[in-house]
């Protein structure tokens, strides 16, 4: 520590704390004691870099999901049509600051920093330790119905395999990947780094999740549902070389009810995995519908 009390080097090598830093980490435990809910520490408002930001409720949280590239609003989605998650918070911070400088003084490597602007003192000029956070937390329930959270860090990879065009950028990005693993490995949980190479960010997959998302709740009483959900099941097999299409409009003169009724409520029973049809195959109207042997219901793990 210096005579400084604006700025405290805890970690020698490392760039310091500053006030500015520890009054928005007490602001920040304040509002979270106060409301008694969780709240991203990185809002789409205060992001540096937000290439495609957007809100979407979730019943799976206590707030709306800002996500800041397509890549995280396809992934939250796909978070929310999973059955055993619980929660999912987003920009996690990585508490205590301090813990995360000497885990990077550890590693010999250098800990995300920023450059204060406004009406800064010409000393103070200089890069200030910032708070770490993960990408999306993701609450869930295991095979056993135990509640477990797994730490995500999601990242989108060029053609060569790189984080980045820029090598220092890369290689910063690498470190910071680096020091939240070892972070969570000390807090007995196991850091993960997700791609768009997974396969439920397929095209079709996507496209697929998305259509059916709108149809979450459904007019509908349940035994209707349960009418068309049992002669799908029972037709469906029994007519591959027929196109969705035509299966729906036989599901509506069977039932006396709209062909758009029952296509909404295939997209629902779809959401809710009642029909476990191949999702990564395009399911629309003029195709046939796509089965999958021995399909399971997708879960995460």
């Amino acid at each position: 520590m210096n005579d400084n009390q604006f700025l405290i080097y805890p970690v020698k090598g490392q760039p310091p704390i500053s006030t500015i830093v520890t009054n928005q980490i007490i602001e920040y435990s304040r509002e979270f004691k106060r409301t008694g809910c969780y709240k991203p520490w990185i809002s789409i408002k205060g992001a540096s870099v937000c290439s495609v930001g957007s809100k979407t409720e979730n019943k799976k949280s206590d707030y709306a999901h800002e996500t800041m590239s397509s890549l995280e609003s396809k992934f939250v989605r796909y978070l929310k049509f999973l059955p055993n998650v619980i929660d999912i918070r987003t920009q996690f911070p990585l508490f205590p600051i301090q813990e995360t400088l000497k885990i990077a003084a550890d590693l010999n490597v250098k800990h995300p920093s920023f450059m204060p602007t406004g009406n800064i003192k010409e000393e103070h000029q200089v890069k200030h330790a910032n708070v770490m956070t993960t990408d999306k937390i993701v609450e869930y329930a295991d095979g056993n119905g135990e509640r477990q959270r797994s730490p995500i860090a999601l990242k989108e990879l060029r053609e060569n395999g790189l984080y980045s065009s820029k090598e220092t950028k890369h290689q910063n990005i690498v470190n910071k990947l680096e020091i939240e693993r070892v972070y969570w490995e000390k807090n007995n949980r196991t850091h993960r780094i997700i791609t768009q190479n997974k396969p439920y960010f397929g095209l079709d997959f996507v496209k697929n999740l998305k259509r059916a998302e709108r149809y979450i709740d459904l007019d509908i009483t349940p035994t209707l549902k349960a009418d068309i959900k049992k002669l799908l099941l029972e037709f469906v097999p029994k007519a591959r070389s027929y196109t969705l299409g035509v299966i729906e409009d036989e599901v509506a003169q069977r039932t006396d009810q709209k062909v758009s009724l029952i296509h909404t409520c295939v997209l629902h029973l779809i959401w809710h995995q009642e029909l476990l049809w191949d999702l990564d195959r395009e399911i629309a109207i003029h195709k046939r519908i796509p089965l999958k042997k021995g399909a399971k219901k997708c879960v995460w793990q």
